[in-house]
C-alpha cells in the first residue's frame, strides 16, 4: 500500500532580532524607581537606584508598541551594595 500523507506545517518565522524592543523597569515598594529607554537585542542598560527604606524590589521587563515577539531580556548580575 502507498499512502501520501500532508505536508507537516512550516515552522513560525522569528522576526529578525532588529525588530525585538523592549523597555526595563526597577520598582521598590510598587513605585517606579528608575525605567530604561526603548532597548533592543544586544543593548545593555547600566542602572544605579538609591534602595534607601525600601523593602521589596521587583525588576521587570516591559514590551514596547511593536508587541512581545522575540522580546527576552536578562537582567545580568544585578548586585545590590550597602553603604
Amino acid at each position: 500500500m502507498v499512502k501520501n500523507s500532508p505536508p507537516s506545517p512550516a515552522p513560525p518565522e522569528s522576526p529578525p532580532e532588529n525588530e525585538a524592543a523592549f523597555k526595563i523597569e526597577i520598582k521598590g515598594d510598587g513605585k517606579t524607581l528608575w525605567r530604561s529607554k526603548t532597548l533592543q537585542a544586544g543593548n545593555l542598560a547600566p542602572y544605579k537606584v538609591d534602595l534607601k527604606g525600601v523593602n521589596k524590589i521587583e525588576l521587570l521587563t516591559h514590551p514596547t508598541n511593536d508587541g512581545s515577539a522575540s522580546d527576552w531580556a536578562l537582567w545580568l548580575a544585578p548586585t545590590l551594595e550597602s553603604k
